[in-house]
């Protein structure tokens, strides 16, 4: 093999390392891209289920009745541990009360519907928590 043969391999093999380094670079942000979406959705999904648990006990829906957000709010801070802010809407005049503005572009509104008491089913509330995840 002649010198100039020599240096021609070792391009060749310098371009294949190149882009060996790139696709690993590219995977590695494709998959970072992913994990926000997915913990999203699940933060969603266990916050939906949440609201849904809680809404069955009777100081919860008093406090959601009574647009009391950081009430709700600390309810749900006792079991979730990610950053959220509460939002409580009335869906006959549509006023909502909201405690604090997402401080993230990450983030997700999980929706709950609730009616009043057995005394008073024509109340409607709108609880919305909107949860984000910091890096």
């Amino acid at each position: 093999m002649g010198l100039n043969e020599k240096g021609q391999m070792r391009i060749i093999e310098a371009l294949i390392a190149i882009v060996l380094i790139f696709t690993v670079f590219l995977l590695g942000v494709q998959i970072t891209k992913q994990q926000p979406s997915e913990n999203l959705n699940q933060l969603k999904d266990n916050t939906t289920k949440l609201l849904d648990d809680l809404s069955q006990q009777e100081s919860f829906r008093d406090n959601a009745m009574a647009k009391d957000a950081h009430l709700v709010k600390g309810d749900l801070n006792n079991v979730i541990q990610t950053p959220l802010s509460v939002e409580i809407c009335d869906n006959l005049e549509d006023n909502c009360i909201r405690t604090e503005r997402p401080d993230s572009n990450n983030f997700v509104i999980a929706s709950y519907i609730l009616s009043g008491s057995n005394s008073n089913f024509k109340e409607i509330r709108t609880i919305k928590a909107y949860l984000w995840v910091t890096k």
